[in-house]
């Protein structure tokens, strides 16, 4: 059974009932000193990470002896042509320390998803927090499961997909042949704006808490430096504790930063620049490379279908068309071999969504 089928089976079946609050962002305090991102993402323009940022397990059980935390997510999404299920799961090993600090917040600023496309579309997030029962072995089960679920973590996230499926299936089945309790859980759906209601996908923090809804007013929950506050005004809030709770926080992006990671581009582009290294370049050779990449880049999945599928391919074409032009002239040659070089001197994302996809493309395939 695929992990969000199973997650939202205990939902119906056993789930507690648990506010849910976004954190406001006059109640937001960075330790940089900036100023608190909440813009909503736009489809085809920026990207998204998810974090969980805090924890806090209060102390009910005997955790880290009879009983084991874990957590386990799944962010569903358009990806290319395709709707994909990314899944994660934690256990102690990986949210630091949590055994030896209950009764407090603990500060994990774990990332569950590596940079993601935000591609128009529905995007779902579940997440469960799960008291699993059972000796050293199940910490060692979740450790295992954790090592998995970093498959999904790959910037090249289209190549680990395939093996990522059987691999999600197999989280799900062998989380829910262990006895587990059901601690917290989250379901939360998001779309751009513009349909009118509430569930945009924007950057910001959220919080989910184990508690009866007239036992905490969510209008005063704050975050200072990643940590959950609560109180009548930020400065003299205090962290906020005796309840189970997961504050997490979503990223937005408008750039991309690991370029180099892009194998399926970063190949074929290196070996058309390196082919006009050589004494005797083969041209036609080197023109099919970087035709390659530039295709590769036009339908990567990674990459933001109205901003980075279209700056990519112009910077290969322009560092390219520098090596070839100094070649032929016995010119200095002034051109860049790695991706994350090349796009330096790109266009700025505004410059490129005013541009359009349409003339982008156009001018690519006929220059």
């Amino acid at each position: 059974m695929p992990l969000l089928d199973w997650l939202r089976d205990r939902w119906t079946h056993e789930a507690p009932k648990c506010p849910f609050a976004r954190i406001d962002s006059s109640r937001i305090r960075l330790q940089s000193g900036e100023a608190p991102d909440d813009a909503p993402l736009r489809k085809g323009q920026h990207y998204f990470r998810l974090w969980l940022s805090e924890m806090y397990l209060k102390n009910d059980r005997q955790w880290g002896a009879a009983w084991h935390p874990a957590l386990q997510t799944a962010v569903q999404l358009r990806f290319g042509d395709q709707v994909e299920d990314l899944t994660h799961v934690a256990g102690s090993s990986r949210l630091q320390d949590i055994g030896e600090n209950l009764n407090r917040g603990v500060d994990v600023n774990h990332a569950l998803t590596p940079l993601l496309p935000f591609n128009g579309g529905i995007v779902e997030f579940d997440a469960a927090l799960l008291a699993i029962k059972g000796a050293d072995d199940v910490a060692t089960l979740l450790n295992v499961l954790g090592n998995f679920s970093n498959i999904f973590m790959t910037p090249q996230l289209s190549a680990a997909l395939a093996v990522g499926r059987s691999v999600a299936s197999g989280i799900s089945e062998l989380i829910g042949a262990t006895s587990n309790e059901l601690q917290l859980p989250l379901h939360q759906s998001w779309v751009e704006t513009g349909g009118g209601g509430d569930a945009v996908l924007r950057a910001g923090y959220f919080v989910t808490i184990r508690a009866n809804a007239d036992e905490i007013d969510l209008g005063k929950l704050g975050v200072k430096g990643d940590r959950l506050y609560y109180g009548d005004s930020l400065d003299g809030a205090k962290p906020l504790t005796g309840f189970h709770y997961m504050l997490f926080r979503l990223e937005r992006r408008s750039e991309y930063a690991e370029w180099d990671s892009l194998s399926a581009i970063r190949e074929p582009f290196q070996r058309a620049m390196d082919e006009l290294k050589t004494k005797r370049p083969r041209l036609d050779e080197a023109d099919a490379y970087i035709q390659a990449a530039k295709v590769a880049a036009l339908n990567a999945k990674e990459l933001t279908s109205e901003v980075d599928q279209l700056r990519v391919p112009e910077q290969i074409e322009k560092q390219y068309k520098l090596r070839k032009n100094a070649l032929q002239s016995h010119a200095v040659d002034n051109s860049v071999t790695t991706l994350s070089a090349a796009m330096k001197s790109a266009k700025s994302p505004a410059e490129t969504i005013a541009l359009g996809r349409a003339h982008a493309m156009a001018r690519l395939f006929t220059s």
